[in-house]
């Protein structure tokens, strides 16, 4: 009996170390199971639009190819005639052009300076045509039409008004400015004189439109 005893023993141990190993194992899947408190799936979605975008405003003059857009400038070689003889006169026109997203009002200012500025009139029209005609003894005479806005005007180096606030001009719009410069048949003495003239056009944005 001692014997037999003896030689179930390892056996039990052997099976009472199964039991408890099953146990410890039971006991790991039971200590990830839910207790109560569960987790839940979180999302979370991003509202990015793209920036918001103003209206551009882009006064150009005489045609899209001009480099003139905000701030830049345009050397128009007409409004620098050479050899202009007293009596003659001289038309140039100059569309003003709305290249931008948003509608503008306008207005134009100039400055003359130089020793002949004192004696050069100038008159500005909108909305008009500019002509240019050479007589038999080759004396230019030029004209314009449209709605004078000044007329005869003596300038300055000090920045002076020659188009007042014009209505709103639309996008992709454009209006014709015409700018006779006449040299006086009285300005006998101002040979060999001369001026720079400069034409400034200034644009702003349509409020309510």
């Amino acid at each position: 009996m001692t014997r037999r005893r003896r030689a179930e023993t390892p056996r039990r141990k052997g099976r009472v170390w199964d039991l408890v190993r099953a146990g410890l194992a039971l006991g790991i899947v039971l200590g990830v199971a839910p207790t109560g408190t569960l987790a839940s799936f979180k999302v979370s979605t991003v509202l990015n639009p793209a920036g918001f975008v103003s209206g551009a405003l882009d006064l150009r003059l005489r045609d899209a190819a001009t480099t003139v857009g905000p701030g830049g400038s345009f050397a128009h070689a007409d409004l620098a005639p050479t050899g202009l003889l007293p009596g003659e006169s001289l038309a140039v026109l100059v569309p003003v052009r709305n290249d931008g997203t948003a509608p503008f009002t306008w207005t134009t200012t100039a400055t003359a300076t130089g020793g002949l500025a004192s004696v050069l009139k100038f008159s500005t029209y909108v909305g008009g045509t500019a002509t240019n005609a050479t007589s038999g003894l080759d004396i230019r005479t030029g004209s314009c039409t449209g709605t004078a806005s000044t007329t005869n005007r003596t300038l300055s180096g000090t920045a002076t008004t020659v188009v007042s606030a014009q209505p709103a001009l639309a996008a992709d719009g454009s209006v014709n400015v015409c700018v006779l410069l006449l040299l006086p048949s009285t300005a006998t003495g101002a040979a060999d004189a001369t001026a720079a003239i400069t034409y400034t056009f200034s644009a702003t944005q349509q409020v309510n439109p």
